[in-house]
Formats: C-alpha cells, structure tokens, sequence
C-alpha cells in the first residue's frame, strides 16, 4: 500500500462532517494525503471551501427514493471513476449504501462504511427491519471493512450475520473519561 492515499469521504451533512470526520482529515491532509469530501450542500459548505477542504455536492438523500437515489448513484459512480479514489470511506445510513453501491461499480480498491448506529432496530416492525437490514448487507458484500462506534451494534451486527466477522471492526467513539 502506498504512504498517502486519495481518498473520497462522503455523508449526509456538510455539519456531519465539520464536527465528526475534520480533525481525521485535517490529519491526513497535514501528512501529504488527498481527501475530498462529498455531501449535500447546506448551511457549513460555503466555510468549508473558505477554509480550502475540496467538496463535492451531491443530492441530498435522506430516504428511498428511486429516481434521485439512481441519480445519487450515478453522480458518485462518475466521481470515482474521474477522480481515481484508491479509498471510498462512507458514513450515515441511505448515503452510505449508496455510495458502497457506486464505488463498487466504479471499481474502486477499497470501500469502507462507518455505522453511526444502523437504521434497523428490535422495535421496528418486522418488515422495516427485514428491508433496512437485507440493504446493510446487500452494501457489505462489497464493503472491505465496516467500523462501528458502538460495541451494542458491533455485536448485533455479528449475531445478525451483517457482515463476515472479518469486515466487522470497532472503531469507538465519545471522550475517554
């Protein structure tokens, strides 16, 4: 693998990724490594590009939708391929299986989603639950590594058979007390 990497992080808010992903990235950029990031634009885009962060706009995708998901899809697809990403990392829910979607198709080496929690849930009818949680793992066939900030969803990942335990890891998260 080589020392730096071009790498492309999208999710759901330009705020999601002020306040969540900018001091990963600040760090990669400050060791010679190329992250771009791609979100919906929003009230934080315009002191993003001020402060020199390169963004991509992509739709703003919240829910299924056929019609702007496959537009979604297609933007991300031709980013990737333009751009020649060695990393596509994903956050959130819907964009993130979105994105899996087109970096695989895009050919990209390396997919990797972040769950910020998963969208499915025990106290969810059966059906939402049974559709939410087929999309997750349909996106983990072909997503390298999925982190999980939360030890809870680590483990209901693996007793639900989300993923290959291999591609399940805990990344963590909050403040160590």
């Amino acid at each position: 693998m080589p020392d730096t990497l071009k790498i492309l992080r999208v999710c759901a808010s330009s705020l999601f990724a002020k306040t969540a992903l900018l001091p990963e990235i600040d760090y990669l950029l400050e060791n010679g490594w190329s992250v771009d990031m791609a979100f919906p634009e929003d009230q934080s885009t315009e002191s993003l590009v001020k402060k020199g962060y390169k963004i991509i706009i992509i739709n703003n995708i919240r829910s299924i939708s056929i019609i702007p998901n496959m537009k979604t899809i297609i933007k991300l697809y031709r980013l990737i391929i333009t751009e020649k990403y060695d990393l596509v990392h994903s956050h959130n829910h819907i964009i993130g299986a979105l994105t899996r979607i087109a970096a695989k198709l895009a050919g990209a080496p390396r997919i990797v989603h972040t769950a910020h929690g998963f969208y499915f849930h025990e106290n969810m009818k059966p059906s939402v639950y049974w559709f939410y949680h087929t999309l997750e793992r349909f996106a983990a066939l072909f997503t390298n590594i999925i982190f999980s900030d939360s030890l809870e969803d680590l483990e209901m990942a693996r007793r639900t058979h989300l993923a290959s335990k291999e591609k399940l890891l805990y990344l963590g998260g909050g403040i160590d007390l």
